[in-house]
C-alpha cells in the first residue's frame, strides 16, 4: 500500500515537471519513477533555476532522497548518481554566466562532466593580494596592471572561474558565436561573461576590494 502511494505521489511530481522527469530518465538513467520523483520534490525541478541553488545543494537533496524508507532502488541514490547531479548544477551555474539558454539536449554527461572540471581547476580563492604591489607614483603602471589582470585570472568568484571576467569593457555578446564551449572555455568566460544580476554583485564587489587593496591611501 505504502509502495503504490509513494508511486502515485512521484507520478503526479513527474507529470508537473515533464522536462526535468525525462531529462533524468534518458540522460542520468534513473529509471525509477519514485526516485526521479523525490529528486525533484527535493528541489531538482528545473535547469532555469538550478544555478541559484548553493554549493551543497546536490549533496543535500541525495541525502534527503536516501532517508526515505521503501524499496532500494527508490531512494539509494549512488554516489557516481550524485556526482553527475553536482556536475549539472556547475554547469546550470556556467551556463547562466555566460549567458546561454538551459537546453536539456546541450545537458549531456559529457558536457556537464567537462564544464565541472573546467571549473574545479582553479585554486581555492584565497585572497593572494599580498603578492601584488601597492600602486606607487613611480611604478611601472602597464606591467603593475598587467600583474592584476593575471592575479584576477586565478581569483575564482561565486561559482568557483577567475572573476577577470568582470574587468571586460560591457559590450554586447560576441556577433559570431562559435557555440558553447568554443574556442574554448577561458575565451567564452571573458566575451560573454554577465555582467548583471545574480552573481555580479559578488564577483564584482571582490574585484573592487583588490583594488581598493591596492591603491588605499596612495595617489591613485
Amino acid at each position: 500500500m505504502a509502495t503504490q502511494a509513494a508511486l502515485v505521489a512521484a507520478t503526479a511530481v513527474n507529470d508537473a515537471f515533464p522536462d526535468m522527469s525525462d531529462y533524468l530518465e534518458d540522460v542520468h538513467d534513473i529509471t525509477n519513477p519514485v526516485m526521479r520523483g523525490r529528486l525533484i520534490e527535493s528541489g531538482i525541478k528545473d535547469l532555469n533555476t538550478l544555478h541559484k541553488k548553493k554549493d551543497d545543494f546536490i549533496r543535500k537533496a541525495c541525502q534527503n532522497v536516501r532517508k526515505h524508507t521503501g524499496a532500494t532502488a527508490s531512494r539509494m541514490v549512488s554516489m557516481e548518481l550524485e556526482e553527475t547531479l553536482q556536475h549539472l548544477h556547475k554547469w546550470c551555474q556556467w551556463t547562466y554566466l555566460i549567458q546561454r539558454p538551459f537546453d536539456y539536449d546541450q545537458a549531456t554527461l559529457v558536457n556537464i562532466e567537462d564544464v565541472s572540471h573546467y571549473v574545479d581547476q582553479y585554486n581555492d580563492g584565497t585572497d593572494q593580494t599580498t603578492t601584488l604591489d601597492k600602486y606607487t607614483d613611480g611604478i611601472k603602471k602597464r606591467e603593475w596592471l598587467e600583474s592584476i589582470r593575471g592575479h584576477m585570472n586565478l581569483t575564482k568568484g561565486v561559482i568557483g572561474v577567475p572573476i577577470a571576467y568582470a574587468i571586460r569593457t560591457d559590450s554586447p555578446l560576441p556577433a559570431v558565436d562559435p557555440g558553447p564551449g568554443l574556442p574554448n572555455f577561458d575565451t567564452e568566460l571573458l566575451t560573454r561573461g554577465r555582467h548583471t544580476a545574480f552573481f555580479w554583485d559578488s564577483d564584482n564587489r571582490k574585484v573592487w576590494n583588490i583594488i581598493q587593496k591596492l591603491c588605499r591611501h596612495t595617489s591613485a
